[in-house]
C-alpha cells in the first residue's frame, strides 16, 4: 500500500497564503482554467484546484493525486479496522471530500457519512457538490479558532461539541488532525469520540509519536529537524506557527487517551517518517471505548 501522505498545511503554503497573499490573487484565475479541464473531461464531481491544494500533496495538486490519497485513505479504513458497507462513518478534518467521494461509492446509500471541518468554503463545496449525489452524506463547519482557516474567531476546539448523537457512529477518521492540535484540543476530541462511538466502534487517526526508544536511537537526528522545538509532552515544527507539525510523546498521548475513556484497540501501527520501516508517513492509532 502507498504511504499515507495527507499532510493538511505544509510551510511553503504558509508563507504564500498568509503572508505573500499570492493565493488570493492568483487562485480564481487558475480555478477556472481547472474547472475548463474538468468539464471537457467528466470530472466536475472532484473540487477545485485551491480546495484541492489545501488538503495537500503537490503544488499542482491533480485530481489523479487527489483520487489516489482519498482511494488510501478508504484502503486503511477497510484493511485497519475492517469497515463495512453499512457503517456509520464520521470523518473529522474532511475537507474537501478527498475520503468522501471514493468513501461514498463503498458505502451503501442507507449508510450515514458526516464530515466536519475548520474551512467554511470546503465545507460549503461539500454541502453543493457531494450531498447532491449522495443523500445520505451531510457536512458540518468546525467553527473554532485555527491560525490557518479561522484566524478570526476566538472559540476554541476544546470547546467544540459535535452535531453527532451519542453512540451512533462505527467509524471515525482523522487524517492529519491531531498533527496540527494542541494537546487540550486532542484531549477534547478524544472525549468527544468516545461519546460518540458505538460499543464495537473504533476511530483511526494519523499521528506523530515520539517514544524513548526514537529519541535515544538512530530516529533522534530526524525527530529534533522536523520537531525542533521540545515542549511538554509535545515538540512542535515551528514556534510562528504551532499547529503547523506537532509530535506527541507517547506517553503523554497514552495518557490523554486513556482519561477520555478510550483504549488502544491494537498496538499502534508506526509510519516511516522517523527514518523507520512502516507504511505511512504517520504512525496510526486505532482506538476503541474503554471496556
Amino acid at each position: 500500500m502507498a504511504a499515507y501522505s495527507g499532510i493538511r498545511f505544509n510551510f511553503k503554503r504558509a508563507v504564500v497564503d498568509h503572508v505573500f497573499g499570492i493565493r488570493k490573487l492568483l487562485w480564481p484565475v487558475l480555478d477556472l482554467g481547472d474547472l475548463v479541464h474538468r468539464t471537457l473531461t467528466g470530472r466536475t464531481q472532484y473540487p477545485p484546484l485551491s480546495a484541492r491544494q489545501k488538503v495537500g500533496g503537490s503544488i499542482w495538486a491533480s485530481i489523479a493525486e487527489f483520487d489516489a490519497i482519498g482511494k488510501e485513505c478508504l484502503a486503511l479504513l477497510k484493511g485497519i479496522t475492517g469497515l463495512q458497507p453499512q457503517h456509520t462513518v464520521l470523518d473529522i478534518g474532511c475537507g474537501c471530500g478527498r475520503l468522501a467521494i471514493p468513501l461514498l461509492e463503498y458505502l451503501q446509500p442507507t449508510a450515514r457519512y458526516q464530515g466536519g471541518d475548520v474551512d467554511r468554503e470546503m465545507i460549503s463545496w461539500c454541502s453543493r457538490s457531494v450531498t447532491p449525489r449522495h443523500p445520505n452524506a451531510s457536512f458540518f463547519h468546525i467553527d473554532v479558532f485555527n491560525s490557518f482557516y479561522n484566524p478570526e474567531l476566538t472559540k476554541q476546539a476544546r470547546d467544540f461539541r459535535f452535531p453527532v448523537q451519542d453512540g451512533s457512529v462505527d467509524r471515525i477518521f482523522l487524517g492529519s488532525v491531531f498533527t496540527h492540535m494542541m494537546p487540550l484540543d486532542v484531549e477534547a476530541y478524544l472525549r468527544e469520540m468516545a461519546r460518540m462511538l458505538r460499543e464495537d466502534g473504533c476511530a483511526l487517526i494519523s499521528v506523530f509519536v515520539i517514544t524513548r526508544a526514537r529519541l535515544s536511537g538512530p530516529a533522534r537526528p530526524l525527530i529534533e529537524q522536523k520537531f525542533r522545538f521540545a515542549k511538554d509532552g509535545h515538540r512542535l515544527a515551528s514556534e510562528k506557527y504551532p499547529e503547523l507539525d506537532i509530535a506527541y510523546d507517547e506517553d503523554v498521548l497514552n495518557g490523554m487517551i486513556e482519561r477520555s475513556g478510550l483504549q488502544h484497540r491494537q498496538p499502534i501501527i508506526w509510519g516511516h517518517w522517523a527514518g523507520e520501516t512502516g507504511m505511512s508517513s504517520h504512525d496510526f492509532l486505532v482506538l476503541e471505548k474503554a471496556k
